[in-house]
């Protein structure tokens, strides 16, 4: 299967932050006052513990803004195992 050079470079991209198909993508400020701290990463939480074998990665793209220190730290498990991604 032949890749066009732009497919090629997108599929580095994800790989070099860790990202792999599927995946969920989030793009926006990260802050407590909006998504994904309204309530993404905990209901992406609730998904895992009633679907365990939900392959999906959830990428959260986007600046941090208030509060994101705690939205992190909530995520930090996740983040360990790859589930959650973060990106600037």
């Amino acid at each position: 299967m032949l890749l066009h050079p732009m497919q090629l470079s997108k599929i580095v991209f994800c790989l070099s932050l860790g990202i792999r198909s599927p995946y969920i993508l989030h793009h926006g400020l990260v802050q407590v006052r909006t998504e994904p701290g309204g309530g993404l990463i905990q209901a992406y939480k609730i998904l895992l513990s009633r679907r365990p074998r939900f392959e999906f990665q959830l990428v959260l793209a986007g600046q941090f803004g208030f509060g994101s220190d705690q939205i992190r730290r909530e995520a930090d498990d996740l983040v360990n195992s790859g589930r959650i991604i973060f990106c600037r």
